[in-house]
């Protein structure tokens, strides 16, 4: 069931844009993520929710059988796919936590509210279709924060992304954030983490069916009229 809705006071409609994450360090165009502090790094939640095994590789981490991409910081501000479902993996945060996206009028309109801390968490959402672009945001004590800088109170950006590949299945991303505006944050993006894999929408068999017989009369029509 959807929340409540939010009004986020501010908000500039992003332009659609593809989906990618950075160790500790500073890379060129991406924003710093700053020391856990003893939480979980990055790593370690990657490590703990995919099988272990993970090396840091430039921006992201790679293992045996899966590689993590980092999204460029300017990509990951709307997401071009609207089927997707979603689901919590980790929490390091006391304060509340949920997910959800900013809809075409600013409003947070919520999918999710994420129960538990660091990895035991609950918190999902199946097939949800949206027209796109997304923007992701999450709500909590302290406010809404989204995946559009611009549209954030303190200007910022709150949202690291990965794109992850198994070889296994389509490529999946997973949402790091920020909860806390301006110097009350601790930037170390993963007070809320979650799984987001966008679903192909596959016809049902009766529209299937249907398909195939409106496909039958154009062409018998065609034929008639030939």
């Amino acid at each position: 069931m959807r929340q409540p809705l939010h009004k986020l006071h501010v908000f500039v409609a992003p332009a659609a844009a593809g989906l990618a994450l950075s160790a500790a360090p500073a890379f060129a165009g991406l924003t710093t993520i700053a020391d856990s502090g003893g939480e979980a790094s990055h790593l370690e939640i990657f490590d703990a929710t995919y099988g272990g095994g993970f090396v840091a590789d430039g921006a992201g981490f790679i293992s045996a059988s899966v590689s993590v991409e980092r999204i460029d910081d300017e990509e990951d501000i709307a997401f071009g796919f609207g089927s997707f479902s979603a689901r919590s993996i980790a929490r390091f945060a006391k304060l509340d936590q949920s997910f959800g996206y900013i809809d075409a009028g600013g409003d947070f309109q919520g999918l999710f509210e994420e129960t538990g801390r660091n990895f035991n968490v609950t918190g999902s959402v199946g097939t949800t279709v949206l027209d796109t672009p997304v923007t992701f945001a999450r709500l909590g004590t302290g406010g809404i924060v989204s995946s559009d800088p611009a549209a954030n109170s303190d200007g910022r950006d709150h949202l690291i992304t990965y794109k992850v590949t198994t070889g296994l299945d389509d490529p999946f991303y997973v949402l790091f954030f920020e909860d806390l505006f301006g110097t009350a944050a601790d930037d170390d993006f993963q007070d809320l983490v979650v799984e987001v894999r966008p679903v192909s929408m596959v016809p049902t068999p009766a529209a299937a069916g249907l398909g195939l017989a409106l496909m039958g009369a154009l062409t018998l029509r065609r034929r008639r009229d030939a």
